[in-house]
């Protein structure tokens, strides 16, 4: 096997003066290696540093199986106690395998020791972190680095550099902290340590970059709540259910995954937050039973509108390319009656098609504000593709929290719409068997009675008109100015 050597560069610094009310503490910093014997003395201020032998090991070169041993004294010749740590300052560390390197430090006469072998840090770093020294007491350590000799190969760690400046500092400098997260046995583990620093958080002890978020754990049956400074969701919230880092440390810790048991959920009973935990969970058993296309709940609508009903209108997620239009995928709600009625444009028109027209306006505001905000609050935006008229010439595009359906949602009938490819026939009128020539199960009511409704295609075939709904349930068409029933969907989930 080929010898891997590395080039390992310690020089030594010492600075810093350290005063403790009006006595003061003197450090004596001796190092000893085995460079030619000299010794250098500094001092500044009430500082006194003293190293023997030479301060710097340079060029020394390593192959796996080999150590490098530095022996040092701190010494506090003060009337106080004091605190210091030993920094490596400057760091560069080039291995591919951080692992190839570790460092032990061991002292037997008060100072602080390793408790198992250290990867060599690839940034500065306390190697003593705010150790404690009384007055008059002599800290002796030996620093030993070592070149692991493993049985894979290591041929790439040739002629890689890893080097540092070691320092002796008051105590000021503070080591990155490390936040375990404890995922309580999750199924996936997601990230499982992240590391705070001078308000940034980082994703390693490299910290090369700030990050915002972690990647989140999976437990089946169970809903991620976020990361909490105490188990069961108590304390503090760190880390929010999606992962993104809200909060801030003061130490090194560890944070505590809270687990939400996801619930069997039924539509006409469970919370609305249930139901889409449910949905999302995957529960299929139940949804063919408590939550089936055309289950349905009703609903009060606050400014006057009253009570109405909700269904169920898809469960099915969409996995097919051409539906660009999400109005029919994943866990759709439809208004199961009528609720008012309202002109689709003011004027005699369907230039500029659903996006363009009052009725839009009309759903995503009045409507929209008056359903609860318990169910308000979780629907999600909708990119909602609809036909155009004789005089338009494509498709509109548009983001919407309530919208209308179309011929192919309903019908799975492509006549006069335009973009009937974008989207699909929603689950409950495919379980129901509806087509152009079976329209029963599409009739909708308004006090009492069977009544026609908007749809949102404007129709190719004309400039003024838009498909509607008849009382039949059949497909028709209404000039835009016309005061048609109004029954829009939304959705919870993808």
């Amino acid at each position: 096997m080929k010898k891997r050597r590395v080039i390992i560069l310690v020089s030594i610094a010492i600075l810093f003066l350290c005063t403790i009310g009006i006595a003061y503490g003197y450090f004596t910093f001796n190092v000893t290696g085995n460079n030619t014997s000299s010794q250098t003395a500094i001092q500044s201020g009430r500082l006194s540093i003293q190293i023997e032998n030479g301060n710097t090991i340079n060029n020394l070169n390593m192959v796996p199986g080999d150590t490098l041993t530095k022996v040092f004294t701190v010494r506090n010749t003060g009337t106080a106690s004091l605190t210091y740590s030993i920094i490596l300052d400057n760091v560069i560390n080039e291995l591919v395998d951080k692992s190839d390197f570790t460092y032990t430090l061991v002292s037997n006469n008060g100072g602080y020791n390793t408790s198992s072998a250290q990867e060599f840090p690839s940034t500065d770093y306390a190697i003593v972190d705010q150790h404690t020294i009384a007055s008059g007491a002599v800290h002796t350590y030996t620093l030993t680095i070592t070149f692991v000799n493993k049985v894979t190969e290591q041929n790439n760690e040739m002629e890689k550099e890893v080097s540092a400046t070691v320092q002796l500092n008051d105590g000021s400098f503070v080591n990155p902290y490390t936040v375990i997260l404890d995922n309580q046995n999750a199924t996936t583990p997601g990230t499982e340590a992240i590391y705070y620093k001078d308000n940034a958080w980082y994703d390693s002890t490299l910290l090369t970059s700030p990050v915002t978020s972690i990647t989140i754990p999976t437990k089946t049956d169970y809903s991620f709540g976020g990361y909490y400074t105490q188990t069961n969701g108590q304390g503090t919230q760190i880390i929010n259910a999606t992962g993104q880092i809200t909060g801030t440390v003061s130490s090194s810790t560890t944070l505590y995954a809270y687990w939400r048991i996801i619930p069997t959920p039924s539509f006409a009973t469970s919370s609305w937050d249930d139901i889409i935990l449910g949905y999302q969970a995957g529960k299929t058993s139940t949804l063919q039973t408590n939550m089936a296309a055309g289950t349905t709940r009703n609903i009060t609508l606050t400014g006057g509108f009253g009570t109405h009903t909700v269904r169920i209108a898809n469960l099915t997620p969409c996995s097919e390319v051409s539906v660009t239009s999400k109005s029919a995928c994943g866990l759709v709600l439809e208004f199961a009656d009528i609720i008012t009625t309202h002109k689709m444009n003011n004027t005699m028109t369907n230039v500029g098609g659903w996006r363009d027209s009052s009725m839009r306006s009309f759903v995503n505001n009045d409507i929209y504000n008056v359903i609860p905000s318990e169910l308000r609050n979780l629907i999600i935006d909708t990119n909602v593709v609809s036909g155009h008229g004789d005089r338009d010439s494509s498709n509109f595009i548009t983001t919407d929290k309530l919208y209308l359906l179309s011929r192919k949602e309903i019908w799975n009938d492509s006549d006069y719409d335009t973009a009937q490819g974008a989207t699909r026939q929603l689950d409950y009128y495919n379980t129901k068997g509806v087509t152009t020539s079976f329209y029963t199960p599409v009739i909708k009511l308004y006090g009492g009675n069977a009544s026609g409704w908007w749809l949102r295609t404007a129709e190719n075939g004309g400039d003024d008109n838009f498909s509607s709904v008849d009382s039949s349930g059949e497909g028709s068409d209404d000039i835009s100015d016309s005061n048609v029933g109004v029954s829009p969907a939304f959705r919870l989930a993808n």
